[in-house]
């Protein structure tokens, strides 16, 4: 960015939803700037599992507990929404991302089935497409699995690369090695100088920057890790989770299985190397997989909800910031 600007919105952000804002907006007419301190996808969209899914950190008889039936019913078809859109876009797109509709399922040890059969309940109240079924082909002493229907997978790269195309022929424009260092709701000033002038500005930077104080000490930011194994044989596909705490999460991708948690909350540990066999001794005892491919971890910041921050900062009524976290 080497230019004052005016733009309709500017989205701060890079990510999945800092470009699907900007599409989105692009799409309905409106003039957009997008503005990344990095490059497209360098943030913690690229280092995710790609797990499309309606299931949620919190378990559903959670959320429930604290938002409710009827609005527990709401995030269920928000996140269901969230899926078709972006298999939608994808079509629409023509995005050759490796995208694909597989089942979830939700598996448990011994002692917390009859936690598993709660969540079977609240999934079922929340009107998901749920139900209970033995272990997996290819899987090894799971017990019963809630099996999750119309889920996805895709590469998020690859529809990251397809959806700034898709946003820029719609007339966005992007901006990368563009470091946001302050703005207000009707502007935004990056570090070479540039200013872009909108009516709305979006914050799509994953952790909530606006009104710092009010939110940063709601957020928990956790470590996560992930593995990928060569598979050795035939495995049912889907996304695995377990209910065990820290948890785990499986997703199969052609030959290879990404296997993931051993979570901690930042700061409280350094040992990745141990997580990560950790992961391994636990995915062999339960899937069919061989060497170790490669390793990498990421960052989630949990709220105390369950859900995303997603909203308008209060900073103006007339022209608002509005901020996402993924």
């Amino acid at each position: 960015m080497t230019r004052d600007v005016e733009a309709d919105a500017v989205v701060v952000g890079g990510g999945i939803a800092g470009l699907t804002t900007a599409y989105l907006l692009a799409r309905e007419g409106q003039r957009v700037v997008l503005l990344e301190r990095d490059e497209i996808g360098s943030g913690e969209t690229t280092r995710s599992s790609a797990q499309l899914t309606a299931s949620l950190d919190f378990r559903y008889y959670e959320l429930a507990g604290i938002h409710g039936e009827q609005r527990t019913r709401l995030i269920a078809q928000s996140h269901t929404q969230a899926v078709d859109e972006i298999e939608r876009i994808v079509r629409d797109e023509g995005i050759a991302c490796d995208w694909t509709r597989i089942p979830s399922f939700l598996f448990a040890p011994p002692d917390q089935q009859e936690d598993l059969a709660r969540e079977l309940a609240a999934m079922q109240s929340a009107g998901l497409d749920v139900g209970m079924v033995g272990p997996p082909a290819g899987t090894r002493d799971l017990g019963p699995c809630i099996r999750l229907e119309q889920q996805a997978a895709f590469h998020p790269v690859l529809y990251l690369q397809g959806l700034a195309r898709a946003a820029q022929r719609l007339g966005a424009q992007i901006y990368t090695q563009s470091l946001v260092t302050s703005y207000d709701a009707s502007e935004v000033l990056t570090e070479g100088g540039a200013r872009v002038r909108a009516r709305h500005v979006v914050l799509a930077t994953n952790v909530p920057v606006a009104d710092r104080v009010k939110f940063s000490f709601r957020l928990e930011p956790f470590r996560t890790y992930m593995v990928t194994l060569d598979l050795t044989d035939a495995l049912e596909p889907g996304h695995y989770w377990d209910t065990v705490d820290p948890y785990h999460y499986v997703r199969l991708d052609g030959n290879a299985l990404l296997v993931g948690g051993e979570d901690h909350v930042v700061g409280r540990a350094d040992d990745a190397e141990e997580r990560y066999g950790r992961l391994e001794a636990w995915a062999r005892e339960r899937f069919p997989v061989g060497q170790r491919r490669e390793a990498w971890s990421g960052q989630v910041e949990n709220t105390p909800d369950g859900l995303a921050y997603i909203g308008e900062s209060g900073a103006s009524t007339s022209s608002p910031v509005t901020w996402a976290t993924g």
